[in-house]
């Protein structure tokens, strides 16, 4: 114990910290179940209307698949985690935290991808849509693909 530091300001300290991950928890597991019904809604209307199926709107579909895993299996093992339940796992925990900023990246990815394709809607309107074809997007991806893979 420090000079100027009572018991007081100590106990009040511990239960702060000791109450974090009770709200940590609870805020985590409601952005999780929000996170995963909304994206569900999504990917149901989707697949329901046949005139939603649109090559902008099959990115949004993306992301809501990305942002339903990072709602299902990512904010959960956050949690975990969090709370330490992986105990004397080193490997579990670090598969755990590993598999979470996979399931961010691609949704952070999918976002670019969103943007990118808004972006190019607004500076080429005449051409957009000849130019967004199916073909041209799997070459565009394949092309990104080699590029990071060249850079790592």
């Amino acid at each position: 114990m420090t000079a100027g530091t009572s018991n007081a300001d100590l106990h009040a300290s511990r239960e702060e910290i000791g109450d974090l991950p009770v709200a940590y928890t609870v805020v985590e597991a409601i952005v999780a179940v929000i996170s995963a019904f909304g994206n569900l809604l999504t990917i149901i209307v989707f697949i329901q209307d046949k005139k939603l199926r649109k090559v902008t709107n099959f990115y949004i579909v993306s992301l809501a698949v990305a942002d339903l895993l990072v709602g299902v299996f990512g904010i959960p093992s956050a949690i975990f985690t969090r709370i330490g339940v992986p105990r004397n796992a080193f490997h579990v925990c670090l598969s755990m935290l590993s598999f979470l900023l996979v399931l961010c990246t691609v949704s952070i990815l999918n976002l670019v991808a969103v943007s990118l394709d808004r972006f190019w809607a607004i500076l080429y309107p005449l051409n957009y849509h000849r130019r967004m074809s199916s073909m041209y997007l799997i070459t565009l991806c394949m092309q990104c693909s080699s590029r990071l893979q060249e850079k790592s």
